[in-house]
């Protein structure tokens, strides 16, 4: 039987009511931890940090801007950053830690019921509502 996985592209909409726009880095990063948490409890099984940013900007600001670039088209090493995957570093240590701990073939099981918790909360079509 051939396996299909379920993954996604990455681009996710704002919840309703927020903007980016004077979103402080700390907001930033939770709100990017807690959209990538729907999206593992939705069984995206190979997801993509959630991306509320224009790609573009995203890429072009540091290659633009003299105090994040070493000369034209060469961004500065403590400049290549990419905001999402930095505030998805707990949450990767974290799960990275649990499926060392065998939970990974636990929640594979049909028999076994994956550990509960915020990481693990399964979203109903009852509970969950669009962001």
């Amino acid at each position: 039987m051939t396996q299909i996985l379920f993954d996604d592209i990455g681009s996710y909409p704002l919840p309703r009511g927020i903007l980016l726009e004077g979103l402080s880095p700390d907001a930033y990063a939770t709100l990017v931890r807690e959209c990538m948490e729907q999206k593992l409890a939705a069984g995206v099984e190979v997801p993509t940090y959630p991306q509320f940013r224009d790609m573009i900007d995203m890429f072009m600001k540091p290659i633009e801007s003299p105090d994040e670039s070493e000369s034209p088209y060469i961004v500065r090493k403590e400049a290549a950053e990419i905001e999402e995957l930095n505030a998805l570093e707990p949450l990767a240590i974290s799960r990275a830690g649990l499926f060392a701990l065998g939970y990974a073939s636990q929640a594979q099981s049909s028999s076994t019921s994956p550990p509960s918790g915020p990481l693990h909360t399964p979203i109903s079509s009852s509970t969950w509502q669009p962001p």
